[in-house]
């Protein structure tokens, strides 16, 4: 909903106070209907306004304000990324006016590699400012903790100094050297009055309230006991803080689960050895045993598991490098799709046994791609048919292993073969996409989930390797 004064004051007017002389500022997100009216209450000679969504701004001058009534404004619907780096030691406020990362497509403005860029588009003395989310009464869960875990390594090491309010919401303001943040009650308070600006939520009570030194040291105390560590673009862990957040809110007997969280937290790419050892197990299996219906039933489990992951990771992948999927999702699911009619076809009509292996080739191709969208930042129109071709790939692979997995079953019973064929790749799938969402992209990361997608994929191409007579 907007406007939400209570939010968009204090984001708008404590930032812009503690700069001594504000020319320009930035707003990345959000609604400029309820912050811009409050921003240009401040001497600024030009607030720039940035929203990813062209949707949400068609939303908002229909119920909203309209852009050409609030002076000093420009709004733009663009990549804020390449704004950014387009815009170099300009601004003396960038505010990010985006929800709490609970989502791939939120933690990328919120990422180690963004705030790099935002802290390279800051003026000296300049000062980036965002929400950490809302803070309960008497204790700041492990989804904010880690929110605001992940700020404060920002301000250590993105940022040379930040300061973390806890008002209706925990307000971060980091910068270099010479920016003048600070938490301390009665220099807000003076900076506010030396402005003009008086409303209730900023009230010198209030704000010395909320800012008690107990209430700072508290959230510092938490914190420092958290287990987040910084989110990087590609391995968006804040997932996993939502469900452990979502654990402690709904139960105090969470112990086991905590423990189970935390010792996830604690893998690092290295632990995705079990996977490599998949490829060397099925040829020790094809080595011992000829083709047959468990051979058939465990390489097309894997291979369907396989596709899943890698199809899951580049999804996340084009969505944290896009902002959205909307009709994208679309094309990407159909190319996938028409990649399984393809495999199947030329599988059943060629019979090349040596076909699967496009699958495994297909999540190695997955990993380079990524990898080059990701270090080249590619638009969102390379990045689609980048990620149209992999999938492509990928259902290619998987329409293959299906039709040589039914012809290891071949028997008396068509029916039956097809059945048990289609039906073991799609448990196999499930598995894949339940294990791909909650653990392997948010602790190993997009890159970590289509190596092990490789691995598994390479074991199924082993399976369906056929053998000599």
């Amino acid at each position: 909903t907007f406007p939400d004064p209570d939010r968009e004051a204090p984001l708008a007017h404590i930032p812009l106070s503690l700069l001594p002389a504000p020319k320009r500022a930035l707003v990345i997100g959000g609604a400029y209907s309820g912050i811009a009216p409050e921003m240009l209450r401040h001497p600024l000679e030009r607030i720039d306004f940035i929203q990813p969504d062209p949707g949400w701004l068609e939303l908002e001058r229909r119920f909203g304000l309209d852009p050409a009534v609030l002076p000093r404004l420009r709004v733009f619907s663009t990549e804020p990324r390449a704004w950014l780096q387009a815009h170099r030691r300009e601004y003396d406020l960038i505010i990010i006016n985006e929800p709490s990362p609970t989502s791939a497509a939120g933690e990328r403005f919120f990422t180690r590699e963004f705030f790099l860029v935002v802290a390279g588009a800051l003026a000296p003395g300049g000062i980036a400012a965002w929400s950490c989310g809302p803070v309960p009464p008497n204790l700041v869960f492990s989804f904010g903790a880690a929110s605001l875990t992940h700020g404060m390594w920002r301000g250590r090491n993105v940022f040379q100094q930040g300061s973390f309010l806890p008002l209706s919401f925990i307000l971060a303001l980091c910068g270099d050297t010479t920016s003048p943040v600070t938490n301390d009650p009665t220099k807000i308070s003076a900076a506010l009055a030396a402005r003009g600006i008086s409303i209730d939520s900023l009230d010198p009570v209030r704000l010395s309230a909320d800012l008690r030194r107990d209430r700072v040291d508290s959230i510092y105390v938490r914190v420092r006991g958290s287990y987040a560590d910084n989110s990087a673009e590609l391995r968006p862990g804040i997932f996993i803080y939502s469900l452990i957040n979502y654990t402690e809110r709904v139960t105090s007997r969470y112990s086991a689960s905590m423990s189970a969280l935390r010792m996830l937290l604690g893998l690092h790419p290295r632990h995705l050895w079990p996977f490599a050892l998949l490829p060397a197990l099925a040829l020790a299996w094809r080595l011992r045993f000829r083709s047959g219906r468990v051979t058939g039933a465990a390489m097309v489990m894997i291979s369907g598991f396989a596709s899943i992951v890698a199809e899951i990771a580049l999804l996340v992948a084009f969505q944290i490098h896009s902002g959205a999927l909307y009709f994208a999702l679309a094309g990407m699911t159909a190319s996938f799709m028409a990649g399984l009619g393809m495999g199947a076809t030329v599988r059943a009509k060629y019979q090349p046994g040596r076909m699967t292996i496009i699958l495994p080739l297909a999540c190695v191709l997955s990993d380079a791609g990524v990898a080059l969208i990701a270090g080249l930042s590619f638009p969102s129109s390379s990045s689609f048919l980048v990620n149209v071709f992999l999938l492509v790939l990928l259902g290619a692979g998987t329409g293959a292993a299906f039709v040589a997995a039914s012809d290891m079953a071949s028997g008396n019973n068509p029916a039956e073969a097809a059945g048990w064929t289609y039906g073991y790749e799609l448990m196999g799938s499930a598995g894949g996409g339940l294990i791909a969402g909650i653990f392997l992209v948010p602790v190993f990361g997009i890159i970590g989930t289509l190596t092990a997608a490789a691995a598994a994929a390479a074991a199924a191409a082993v399976l369906a390797w056929p053998q000599r007579s």
